[in-house]
């Protein structure tokens, strides 16, 4: 049974008892949301609270693997804790699903056994706004290597970071008009985490803002100011304009949403060349920069990328929400 049918169905009430003894052969991960459904019979209830019991000890004593792209190895090793306590619950319980199936109909009292809650108001899990990444969890907005290189031919070392942006000190060069600030010096914001995926030329950041309305002003602040940055100057403390700074939008498919791309110019020994992108998503916003070149134009590929691991990063947030 697909993965998403089996979590729906498990927020259905009238999920009957064999469906629910499906699911959890199929996906042991789910035994703690399979134990609070009403239908839950007295042998699947000591079967899932076995496996919940199982696995968060498996979870305290294992080392965790090195992180993968976008929190895979997370479900994995979850999948593969909850079915090695399956497998050893049929390996040793002998008729735990025999018994199952002569109870299938039967609906008793499972309060001794573990705390569920109430089956009747057990509701499926909702996120309370825009979903909010900590931690590590923000490295699964970052694209994993492969797609960086299929992107970026010739990139070269690619480091994984979590370090800060520094803020240095403009000795009183300013913007012309002072809204592009983000367009010049856009580091200067406060942000709970970042995690940084950098090679010689360029780099992508995820940042954590402390509340989603933060990210939004962030990201609003870019999306809204390419209009009037799109040639702006940049003064000295004099009010002498000494380099000027271009900003041209790239196109994005409409079905895209939340996300920005332009190709920035600042010439001068200090200046730059390069592709800059923002997605946001929650709490986060993401950030491409990389060094001009032409065929950056079509930024297509890029945007729907960024998009497609933001909507994966979601996705996973939701279901680890679910199965806590």
């Amino acid at each position: 049974m697909d993965r998403s049918e089996a979590w729906r169905l498990l927020h259905e009430p009238e999920t009957d008892a064999v469906t629910l003894a499906t699911i959890a052969a199929e996906h042991p991960e789910f035994a703690e949301k399979i134990a609070a459904h009403p239908h839950c019979y007295e042998a699947l209830a000591l079967w899932a609270g076995s496996a919940v019991v199982g696995a968060k000890s498996a979870e305290v004593q294992t080392e965790a693997p090195p992180q993968e792209a976008h929190g895979s190895g997370r479900r994995r090793q979850g999948m593969v804790i909850a079915t090695a306590v399956l497998v050893g619950l049929l390996a040793v319980g002998g008729g735990v699903w025999a018994l199952a199936a002569v109870n299938a109909g039967a609906g008793t009292d499972r309060s001794g056994w573990m705390s569920v809650g109430s089956p009747t108001t057990s509701t499926a899990p909702v996120l309370d706004g825009p979903p909010v990444y900590v931690g590590d969890e923000l490295t699964w907005l970052l694209p994993d290597d492969t797609e960086l290189r299929s992107l970026f031919p010739g990139i070269g070392t690619i480091t994984r970071g979590a370090e800060l942006s520094g803020i240095g000190e403009t000795e009183g060069v300013h913007p012309v008009p002072e809204d592009c600030w983000v367009w010049y010096w856009g580091d200067d914001w406060a942000v709970t985490g970042i995690r940084t995926a950098s090679w010689s030329a360029g780099d992508v950041s995820v940042r954590g803002f402390p509340t989603p309305a933060e990210a939004e002003a962030f990201f609003a602040s870019h999306r809204d100011t390419i209009g009037i940055c799109a040639d702006f100057a940049v003064a000295d403390s004099t009010g002498t304009e000494f380099s000027r700074v271009t900003v041209e939008p790239l196109a994005v498919a409409a079905e895209i949403v939340d996300l920005i791309a332009v190709h920035r110019v600042e010439p001068g020994e200090y200046g730059d060349d390069s592709l800059q992108l923002l997605s946001l998503t929650g709490n986060t916003v993401s950030q491409v920069r990389v060094a001009w070149k032409e065929t950056f134009r079509d930024v297509s590929t890029l945007a729907g990328l960024m998009a497609a691991t933001r909507d994966e990063a979601a996705a996973e947030l939701v279901e680890r929400i679910g199965i806590r």
